[in-house]
Formats: C-alpha cells, structure tokens, sequence
C-alpha cells in the first residue's frame, strides 16, 4: 500500500484539471456528452489494465487502470471544452463563493472519514476474512448505488438550482425527482438483495458466498442514500453553508451512537447498523427540507409508498421463484431477473403508477433526440 498509494494520489491534481470544464457541461444539462467521456475514458483504461495484467504487471495493471482512465477523461474535457483559464484571478468571487464551499467540503471530509470508521474497527475486532467479506459487499452495493448517486447529484441540483425562487414549481420539481428516484433505485437495490446468492455464485465463484448475507443486508441502505441526496441537493439550493455543516455535525453523532453499539457486537450487526444510519439520514435531511420547501411529510411519504409496495411485491416474487427452480444457479438467476422485471414493470402499469408514466416519457424523449 506504501508504494501503490503515492500514485494513486495522483488521481487527485488529475481530477481537478478537468473540475471547471466538468462543471460548465453539468451546468449546461450535457449529459450525453460526459457518458460518452466516460465511457471512452473507462474502455481505455480497461483495455490497459488487461494488457498490462497478461504481461505480468500483477496489482500495477490496476493503479494503471485508474491513473489511465483519470487522466484520459481530463484530456478529453479540456479538448471538447472552450474553457481555457486566462491568467487572472479575481478574489471577489471567490470571496462570495468562499463561505458556502467551504461548508461544503468540511461536510464531504467529515461524511468521507466516518464512512471509513466500520473498516477501521472491523479490521481490529475481527479476522481479515470477515473485514474482506464485509468490504466487498459494500463496495458491490455502491457500484449501482454510487452511479445513481452520482446521477442524481449531476442533474438535480443544477436543475433545482435554476427554479429556487418559484416555490411552487421548486416544490413539485422536488417531489418529481424523489418520485423518478425512488422507481428506478428501489428495484436495482431490492433485486441485488433477492438473486445475492445465485449472482455471487454464478459470477464471483463459492469462495465469496460467505459475503452474500452482508450484501443482502447492505443492499437496503442503497434504498435511502439517493433520496437522501436528493433532499441534500435541496438545502445546497436553498439554504447557507452553516446550516448543512450543522446538520452533517448531528447526522455524524448519530452515526457515532449507532456505531458504538453494532461494533463490538458483530459484523452483521455493522451492516443493519449502516442500513439504519441510511435511513436517519434521509430523515434529516427531509426534515431539514421542510424550512424551504412546501412539501408535506404526508405527500412525501404518498409519493414513496407506491413505489415501495411494487417493489416489495416483486422482490416476494423473485425469491419464490428462487424456491421454485432447484439446481442450476445461472438458470436459476436468469429465471429471477426475468421475474423481477416483467413482475416489476406488468405490477407498475396495472397500478397504473405515476412513477412509472413519468419514466416512460422520459426514456420516449430520449430515444426520440
């Protein structure tokens, strides 16, 4: 780690190369064009990492993929980018902008380091195993979690920031995107939980089926984080730095208190403990919310239940057809993807949900473009 680390660090002056351009297309809704980045960006570094792997580089093929795939986003931003920085520097706006980013970032340091405490800890209390099995199926959680995330994160508060003055609209505008939210994450985190078993044994081998009842568990946390980054982009919008920083103060002591409890006790209690410290956080910042914005407690949770029960419905169904078909994994899997999407989509249109009609049109403007 000592000698993989400094260069990792290098990911960090590479990021902040190509900040002000990644920004500048956020601001301006060109979404297409930074997945287009991505993805080049992500298919050079991968093709790197698999050749520098079959020559021998062993854990260098991975820093390689990293280091390459930063570095190739940064150059294709500045080349796709009329942005240049001219040589001068105002200190007025950063004066102006100085107060509220650096709440911002004290709250991303202090949200950052207590996501690292379990690890920490885990890796005192217990063998190497269980913190390996436990790390994994966090970080397999946080695959779909984190692109939603970061999804969500990209378009709403750039979206919410524009209509912050009409209450009304800023007020619908929120509901509509917990509404999108919620119908696309709850399936993606509620079918990971359901086909944990047979996905790990078809993809990752036996060896990593004593991750799958931490995955199962974990993967409900990922049913709040996006609704809660939601209500996080909402005060970003609305409200002053202080305020977020205070409110990240009280989220953390809880954290602190759910910790102090499920640490000594046991991993699986580590993970429930993260499911619930998910939730909180949802709570507060909706609570938080409710200071800016004309959205009720009684329709927010109006707005979610739907979703929840089509959800919960076809995870039902998805382990009962897991119960259904011994033998197998890879046919068993197949059987429970099929389950849950047509269960999920057929479930969505019968209830007629407005979740799912809002989905629909949008997926239609977009193939129409």
């Amino acid at each position: 780690m000592a000698r993989i680390a400094p260069v990792f660090f290098l990911l960090l002056p590479l990021n902040a190369l190509c900040a002000v351009q990644n920004t500048i297309f956020i601001r301006q809704f060109r979404f297409a064009l930074l997945s287009k980045v991505t993805f080049l960006s992500s298919l050079a570094g991968g093709l790197t990492a698999i050749a520098l792997a079959m020559a021998g580089w062993g854990i260098w093929s991975l820093v390689a993929e990293r280091v390459i795939a930063v570095g190739m986003r940064t150059a294709l931003l500045w080349w796709l980018s009329d942005w240049r920085p001219c040589g001068k520097c105002g200190l007025k706006p950063l004066r102006e902008m100085a107060p509220f980013g650096c709440s911002l970032m004290v709250t991303d340091l202090i949200s950052n380091f207590y996501n690292k405490i379990p690890q920490f800890f885990l890796g005192k209390l217990y063998s190497p195993a269980v913190l390996g099995s436990f790390d994994q199926a966090v970080k397999l959680k946080d695959m779909p979690a984190a692109t939603g995330i970061q999804a969500v994160q990209n378009v709403t508060f750039p979206a919410l920031a524009k209509i912050r003055d009409d209450a009304p609209k800023f007020a619908e505008g929120y509901r509509q995107v917990v509404m999108v939210v919620s119908y696309v994450m709850f399936p993606i985190m509620l079918g990971m939980s359901a086909v944990a078993r047979d996905m790990f044994a078809v993809l990752l081998g036996e060896e990593w089926m004593p991750t799958v009842p931490y995955f199962e568990a974990v993967c409900l946390a990922g049913l709040f984080s996006p609704i809660a980054l939601t209500a996080y982009n909402v005060l970003k919008a609305r409200c002053k730095g202080p305020l977020i920083v205070r409110l990240e103060v009280v989220k953390k002591i809880i954290m602190t208190a759910i910790f102090a409890v499920t640490i000594p006790h046991s991993v699986m209690a580590v993970v429930w403990g993260l499911v619930a410290i998910a939730f909180c956080e949802m709570a507060v910042n909706f609570l938080a919310t409710t200071r800016f914005t004309s959205l009720t407690f009684r329709r927010f949770v109006r707005t979610l239940l739907p979703v929840a029960l089509v959800s919960g419905t076809m995870y039902l169904l998805v382990r009962l057809t897991a119960a259904a078909i011994p033998g197998n994994d890879l046919v068993r899997l197949l059987a429970e993807l099929a389950t849950g999407v047509v269960s999920y989509l057929a479930l969505s249109a019968l209830f007629r949900l407005e979740a799912f009609r809002e989905v629909t049109t949008i997926v239609r403007r977009q193939l129409k473009k």
